[in-house]
């Protein structure tokens, strides 16, 4: 991993904004998602069967709500947004942020509005025991609660920058930057989150499944 200099975190301020030097990102290197564009990253198909408590973490820079027929722009997750089981954090066109569990047509979903400035911002979704939870640069703004079987169907691939619908399907493209993303399989609490918030895990921390900077030159 390219360490950058304090320097070269300056000649970023704006991109830093939210990060301490330890987690300053170079916007030359973090890809830009378009909605234009369908701009996605994608896993395997069928992975993490076995999650019913986990954390997803991801450091988002948007600059405005999806647009047009696009009313949903997905972060990153799997098998959410539609009759699926899967979970997953995306952009709402009315301004929020949310983050979605969910069994077939029964979905728990927190959400919360999203501070469109300009800035980098963490977002965190949560899922404990029947709890469903949003925070956004550490704080918990919204808890949903149901109950919910499985969070998971075969043939969905876990991606970023788009949901996956099963087949060849991809919809609901995501328009931003995004860093950092993080999936641990169980729920991390407020002062873990806030703790965690600026620093680059190593990648083998206990419960620590997916870890994808996005920030690596």
């Amino acid at each position: 991993m390219k360490m950058f200099s304090v320097l070269s975190c300056l000649n970023s301020i704006i991109v830093c904004l939210f990060f301490t030097i330890a987690l300053c990102v170079d916007a030359a290197s973090v890809p830009d998602f378009s909605q234009t564009t369908g701009t996605r990253i994608v896993m395997a198909e069928d992975l993490y069967p076995d999650l019913t408590s986990l954390t997803l973490s991801v450091w988002v820079k948007s600059s405005a709500p999806p647009v047009g027929g696009n009313n949903h722009g997905a972060i990153a997750g799997r098998g959410y947004l539609g009759a699926f089981s899967g979970f997953g954090l995306f952009m709402h066109n009315d301004g929020r942020v949310c983050f979605q569990t969910r069994n077939g047509g029964t979905s728990v979903q927190a959400a919360a509005t999203f501070p469109y400035d300009g800035g980098w911002h963490h977002v965190a979704g949560v899922r404990n025991g029947n709890d469903t939870r949003i925070y956004i640069d550490g704080e918990l703004l919204d808890t949903a609660t149901g109950a919910l079987a499985t969070l998971y169907q075969s043939g969905r691939s876990f991606a970023l920058g788009q949901r996956h619908s099963g087949g060849t399907g991809w919809q609901y493209p995501y328009n931003g930057l995004m860093a950092q993303v993080q999936l641990w399989d169980y729920a991390r609490t407020a002062e873990q989150i806030q703790a965690d918030m600026f620093r680059r895990p190593v990648g083998d921390e206990p419960g620590l499944i997916g870890y994808w900077p996005l920030d690596e030159v």
